[in-house]
């Protein structure tokens, strides 16, 4: 599926199905501060405790490069 056969998909729903998707879109964007909750919520719950170890993994085997600032 194309962006264009969506855009004439979304053409053809009703204003208030246009406007939910709109909601869900704008909740999507990294920018939003509702990514961020979910982030933050995620790491507080622990899901993201397998990406903090495999990083700490890979830098005691000497496979991470120093970040210049």
């Amino acid at each position: 599926m194309t962006v264009q056969n969506i855009k004439r998909e979304i053409e053809k729903l009703p204003l208030d199905q246009v406007s939910e998707l709109q909601a869900w879109l704008n909740q999507q964007t990294v920018d939003d501060q509702p990514i961020d909750k979910r982030i933050a919520a995620d790491a507080s719950a622990g899901k993201l405790d397998w990406l903090v170890k495999e990083a700490m993994e890979e830098d005691a085997k000497g496979e991470t490069t120093p970040l210049s600032l």
